[in-house]
């Protein structure tokens, strides 16, 4: 029996050795990860400037571009309007031509009568 105990505590000595480097293993590879890990926040962390700038000048250019299509909903009306003068406009002057056109036609009936 006293060489079974001795037997044991050696196995269980050398277990707790074994268990003791698995940690030391394990804990070496949390640490590697741990670093790795904050090397990539830091290389985030140094991003965000950049993108926030990136964000402040996205909100600005949709603020204008907002402002320029109240603009133009604005136009729109005045446009149409100006639009309906200039047909107005184009069309009492095609009736003007007619016009002409009838009196060029009938002077030139009456010239071609004389003769």
């Amino acid at each position: 029996m006293g060489m079974e105990k001795g037997s044991n505590e050696k196995d269980r000595t050398a277990e707790v050795f074994w268990l003791v480097e698995k940690i030391k293993g394990q804990l070496s590879e949390f640490e590697e990860l741990r670093e790795s890990i904050r090397r990539d926040i830091g290389s985030m962390a140094r991003l965000i400037p950049g993108l926030e700038e990136q964000r402040k000048n996205l909100r600005t250019t949709l603020e204008e571009e907002s402002q320029k299509i109240v603009q133009i909903e604005d136009l729109i009306p005045k446009l149409e309007s100006q639009k309906e003068k200039l047909q107005d406009e184009m069309r009492q002057k095609q009736e003007e031509i007619s016009r002409i056109d009838d009196q060029l036609e009938f002077f030139s009936q009456v010239e071609t009568r004389k003769r």
